[in-house]
């Protein structure tokens, strides 16, 4: 279910990442209306602005538009075993830097599947 009301952009700022944010004032909603618009928070929505409204040529390129926030990319298996060791190292340093700890883990785990070599 879409949520359309009129509005006043407000503010607009260019973000380090390329990207750009705006506010926008809505006029005084309705309390059904305040409810679905607080139901949008946080959540992946497609933004479409017009002065005059939509053509129906428009209304089909909105339609087009999918939905979804990017993904974040998956960590390497590699930045996944130094993030566990990190995890290790909060838990119970053992007296050492975050890099001690992690070569000193590491070394292990390379000592024992070396000593699984024939």
């Amino acid at each position: 279910m879409a949520f359309i009301t009129p509005g006043t952009i407000e503010t607009i700022r260019t973000l380090k990442d390329g990207s750009i944010s705006f506010n926008i004032s809505t006029q005084e909603l309705s309390s059904e209306s305040a409810v679905r618009l607080m139901e949008l928070r946080n959540k992946a929505i497609i933004v479409a602005l017009s002065e005059k409204g939509f053509s129906e040529e428009a209304i089909k390129e909105i339609d087009k538009v999918k939905v979804g926030l990017p993904k974040k990319p998956e960590k390497t298996p590699s930045q996944r075993l130094r993030a566990v060791l990190y995890l290790l190292w909060q838990q119970d340093n053992r007296g050492m830097d975050k890099e001690q700890h992690y070569n000193h883990f590491m070394e292990g785990i390379i000592e024992h599947y070396k000593n699984k070599l024939d």
